[in-house]
Protein backbone atom coordinates (compact mmCIF):
# COMPACT_ATOMS: atom_id res chain seq x y z
CA UNK A 1 0.00 0.00 0.00
CA UNK A 2 1.23 3.33 -0.78
CA UNK A 3 1.56 6.11 1.70
CA UNK A 4 1.98 9.77 1.25
CA UNK A 5 2.51 12.06 4.68
CA UNK A 6 3.62 15.25 3.45
CA UNK A 7 6.72 16.42 6.08
CA UNK A 8 6.69 20.35 6.28
CA UNK A 9 4.08 22.96 5.35
CA UNK A 10 5.52 23.75 2.15
CA UNK A 11 4.81 20.38 0.99
CA UNK A 12 1.03 20.81 1.90
CA UNK A 13 0.97 24.22 0.97
CA UNK A 14 2.12 23.02 -2.64
CA UNK A 15 -0.26 19.75 -2.25
CA UNK A 16 -3.56 22.33 -1.35
CA UNK A 17 -2.95 24.89 -4.23
CA UNK A 18 -3.29 22.08 -6.72
CA UNK A 19 -6.33 21.72 -6.26
CA UNK A 20 -8.16 23.74 -9.09
CA UNK A 21 -10.21 26.49 -7.91
CA UNK A 22 -13.71 25.61 -8.25
CA UNK A 23 -15.79 27.62 -10.35
CA UNK A 24 -18.99 26.29 -11.19
CA UNK A 25 -18.08 24.25 -14.28
CA UNK A 26 -15.23 22.78 -13.39
CA UNK A 27 -16.89 20.35 -10.25
CA UNK A 28 -16.00 17.01 -11.73
CA UNK A 29 -11.98 17.46 -12.16
CA UNK A 30 -12.57 19.49 -8.67
CA UNK A 31 -13.82 16.55 -6.55
CA UNK A 32 -11.50 14.28 -7.59
CA UNK A 33 -8.54 16.08 -6.80
CA UNK A 34 -9.51 17.54 -3.88
CA UNK A 35 -10.37 13.77 -2.53
CA UNK A 36 -7.53 12.22 -4.26
CA UNK A 37 -5.44 15.62 -2.04
CA UNK A 38 -7.37 15.00 1.05
CA UNK A 39 -6.67 11.37 0.84
CA UNK A 40 -2.76 12.25 0.30
CA UNK A 41 -2.82 13.90 3.19
CA UNK A 42 -4.58 11.73 5.93
CA UNK A 43 -7.29 13.89 6.40
CA UNK A 44 -10.42 12.95 4.42
CA UNK A 45 -11.82 10.77 7.48
CA UNK A 46 -14.80 12.58 7.73
CA UNK A 47 -15.40 12.49 4.59
CA UNK A 48 -15.44 8.39 4.67
CA UNK A 49 -17.28 8.03 8.31
CA UNK A 50 -20.64 9.41 9.86
CA UNK A 51 -19.62 11.69 13.36
CA UNK A 52 -19.56 8.72 16.11
CA UNK A 53 -22.26 8.20 18.32
CA UNK A 54 -21.57 8.91 22.05
CA UNK A 55 -22.23 5.34 24.28
CA UNK A 56 -25.13 5.69 26.26
CA UNK A 57 -24.61 5.35 30.33
CA UNK A 58 -25.65 2.18 32.08
CA UNK A 59 -24.26 0.46 27.96
CA UNK A 60 -22.34 -2.49 28.99
CA UNK A 61 -18.77 -1.68 28.97
CA UNK A 62 -19.47 1.67 29.45
CA UNK A 63 -15.96 3.05 30.19
CA UNK A 64 -14.29 0.86 27.29
CA UNK A 65 -16.84 2.20 24.92
CA UNK A 66 -16.46 6.07 25.67
CA UNK A 67 -13.09 6.01 25.55
CA UNK A 68 -13.28 4.20 22.10
CA UNK A 69 -15.86 6.96 21.35
CA UNK A 70 -13.86 10.05 22.81
CA UNK A 71 -11.06 8.85 20.52
CA UNK A 72 -12.89 8.43 17.42
CA UNK A 73 -14.59 11.92 18.49
CA UNK A 74 -11.55 13.47 18.63
CA UNK A 75 -10.22 11.60 15.47
CA UNK A 76 -13.24 12.91 13.70
CA UNK A 77 -13.42 16.28 14.37
CA UNK A 78 -10.13 17.01 13.71
CA UNK A 79 -10.35 15.50 10.31
CA UNK A 80 -13.56 17.27 9.99
CA UNK A 81 -12.13 20.42 10.65
CA UNK A 82 -8.96 20.57 8.20
CA UNK A 83 -11.32 19.12 5.16
CA UNK A 84 -13.73 21.97 5.78
CA UNK A 85 -11.21 24.27 5.55
CA UNK A 86 -10.06 23.08 2.09
CA UNK A 87 -13.09 22.89 1.16
CA UNK A 88 -13.87 26.04 1.71
CA UNK A 89 -10.61 27.46 0.50
CA UNK A 90 -10.74 25.78 -3.02
CA UNK A 91 -13.79 27.14 -4.03
CA UNK A 92 -14.56 30.70 -5.19
CA UNK A 93 -16.17 33.27 -2.57
CA UNK A 94 -19.30 33.54 -4.56
CA UNK A 95 -19.71 30.27 -4.34
CA UNK A 96 -18.94 30.24 -0.43
CA UNK A 97 -21.72 32.45 0.19
CA UNK A 98 -24.37 30.56 -1.66
CA UNK A 99 -23.62 27.28 0.23
CA UNK A 100 -25.44 27.58 3.37
CA UNK A 101 -23.00 26.51 6.31
CA UNK A 102 -22.97 22.89 7.11
CA UNK A 103 -20.72 21.49 9.84
CA UNK A 104 -19.50 18.50 8.62
CA UNK A 105 -17.46 18.49 5.56
CA UNK A 106 -19.43 15.68 3.81
CA UNK A 107 -22.51 17.57 4.17
CA UNK A 108 -20.60 20.80 2.55
CA UNK A 109 -19.33 18.70 -0.29
CA UNK A 110 -22.77 17.58 -0.99
CA UNK A 111 -24.18 20.68 -0.91
CA UNK A 112 -21.87 21.97 -3.31
CA UNK A 113 -22.30 19.25 -5.34
CA UNK A 114 -26.34 20.34 -5.54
Amino acid sequence: MFSFVASNASQIFGIINDIEQLTGSSFGTWKEKLEITLALLNIDYALLKDPPIAPTEGDENYDALKRAYDDEKTKWEDSNRKCLMIIKGSITQSMRGAVSGSQTAKGYLGKIED
